[in-house]
């Protein structure tokens, strides 16, 4: 449970007609009163797990044989797994909606969530033998452990917005008349680290007992196995939601366990961009023509809507290219090269239609048949300093046919992601270089000192592009290359040539969508 999912459906109301006579105030003080009861449920965990402050621990009350303790312990904990997986699930959400007002579909399932948690602690029995059992200074090291894994577990849900995680924000936003929309998707703190550190803090709670019993180890081995499956889950969820956002996002990021940083810091990056090749003529006869088959709409995404989260400027002025900056490319094809708005997802949704199959596979790395609303609202809701989108229109036609943006660092405001993007028959033109030389004017200007990018390692195009553009290979991993691009402070050859164009008056008529 490491991002808040997205409500069940916008139909809802269409319907429901009658639930829309519930009024907003009675939605939220149930949501305040679920949340104070889980509050209470969760504070009788913290005890019941360590067997201190409460009336019942985990290895305390009456004790049975093993061959009744152990089916009734593991029938709680089943009844637990499924309500929250199933009452998790999509599917479950569109038909729960239309009996439940969608203001208090998270809220029901926290309280669904807290009763099995009363009632798992109500009704547990102990087992025994004692498995091990630690005094000392070892004792202290998992008492400590057993904080830390709280500590993470609870915090963590602050990273991305607690009170939506609990069922208080949709209500909240009901009562106000504010439409609701999901948190972004962000890597902040911990979720830089592992893309779970909400479960992995349990899974630490669960094993930081300095006495472990044979029920205690039950508990700890079951949970912890429902959370691996609940993992597959959950993320099947986000990536049919967030796309290849999320993909690039669980290729790159730990689920559970941080590697270590030992690199990074030679590196230079926290974080890089999944730059795939759209397959093409010239990649299938071994040419390098790198001036355009780069990536498809956007960096693997995830710093992007994390900017506004960790507290950047989101206000800055657009500068240079607000308007457009004709430009005509090597084969005489004219395109207005402009920053991207709000309004140009019909522009990207168009785009991607374009894409063959073969370059949305590059991009995707899997089948991807259309854009999400999230997806478009994330490629175009851009704030033009930390996250920066410049976009090419044929003026022909004024379609949308190439992209290319970066994503700020949020732990390194110098550094930032990068991709590129160009629609197929617009391949091989020169407008992946023009884009890209563009985006690292503006970058410049916004105080960005590098770009990071990682590729396919057998992506020669992507490669000659980054290179032409003077990026260094700094790290191999298991299939994948990973570059970095010093942006140098004095103008270059790319600079001198955007400066020119910018002179020039872009037509208004070339920016229609």
């Amino acid at each position: 449970m490491s991002h808040a999912t997205k409500p069940a459906g916008s139909l809802a109301d269409v319907q429901r007609p009658q639930l829309a006579r519930i009024p907003a105030l009675i939605i939220l003080a149930y949501a305040a009163a679920v949340y104070l009861f889980f509050l209470a449920v969760l504070g009788y965990a913290a005890g019941f797990f360590a067997g201190l402050g409460v009336p019942k621990g985990i290895d305390q009350g009456t004790r049975a044989a093993v061959p009744v303790a152990v089916p009734i312990d593991l029938l709680l904990l089943l009844l637990f797994t499924v309500q929250h997986t199933v009452m998790a699930r999509p599917w479950f959400k569109r038909r729960w909606t239309r009996i439940v007002p969608e203001p208090a579909e998270r809220a029901s399932f926290v309280l669904a969530a807290s009763l099995l948690l009363a009632l798992l602690f109500w009704l547990w029995r102990p087992v025994w033998p004692i498995v091990w059992r630690l005094s000392g200074p070892g004792a202290g090291a998992l008492w400590a452990l057993y904080a830390a894994g709280w500590a993470i577990g609870v915090g963590s849900t602050f990273l991305v917005s607690h009170f939506d995680l609990f069922g208080l924000r949709q209500a909240w936003l009901h009562a106000r008349h504010i439409r609701y929309s999901p948190p972004p998707f962000t890597e902040r703190g911990l979720y830089g680290r592992i893309r779970h550190p909400l479960m992995a803090g349990f899974v630490v709670v669960f094993w930081s007992a300095p006495t472990m019993t044979a029920g205690h180890l039950l508990l700890a081995a079951t949970a912890t196995g429902y959370i691996l499956a609940g993992i597959a889950f959950e993320e099947h969820d986000l990536i049919q939601s967030l796309g290849e956002t999320y993909a690039a996002y669980q290729a790159r990021v730990p689920a559970l366990i941080p590697r270590p940083r030992k690199n990074d810091r030679k590196a230079g990056m926290k974080n890089s961009t999944v730059i795939t090749l759209a397959a093409g003529p010239a990649q299938a006869e071994g040419r390098t023509e790198a001036c355009g088959r780069a990536g498809m709409f956007a960096p693997s995404g995830p710093r992007a809507a994390m900017t506004s989260a960790a507290g950047l400027g989101t206000d800055r002025r657009l500068i240079d290219v607000r308007e457009g900056t004709p430009l005509v490319l090597r084969d005489g094809s004219a395109v207005l090269i402009r920053q991207v708005r709000s309004t140009d997802a019909p522009l990207l949704a168009d785009g991607f239609a374009r894409l063959s199959a073969a370059s949305r596979q590059m991009r995707f790395l899997g089948v991807k048949k259309q854009l999400s609303a999230a997806e478009l609202r994330y490629f175009t809701d851009v704030d033009h300093h930390d996250h920066e989108a410049l976009g090419a229109l044929d003026r022909a036609g004024g379609h949308g046919v190439g992209i290319a943006r970066y994503v700020r660092d949020a732990d390194d405001p110098q550094a930032a992601e990068i991709a590129v993007t160009i629609v197929d028959d617009w391949q091989g033109r020169g407008l992946g270089t023009e884009l890209l030389a563009r985006l690292s004017d503006r970058a410049r200007r916004e105080g960005i000192r590098r770009f990071t990018a990682l590729a396919d390692a057998n992506n020669v195009a992507v490669a000659a592009l980054l290179r032409n553009a003077g990026a260094h290979l700094v790290r191999r991993g298991r299939g994948t290359v990973e570059y970095e691009i010093t942006l140098t402070r004095e103008p270059e050859r790319n600079e001198v040539r955007i400066s020119r164009s910018t002179a020039q008056t872009a037509p208004a008529t070339a920016a229609r969508q």
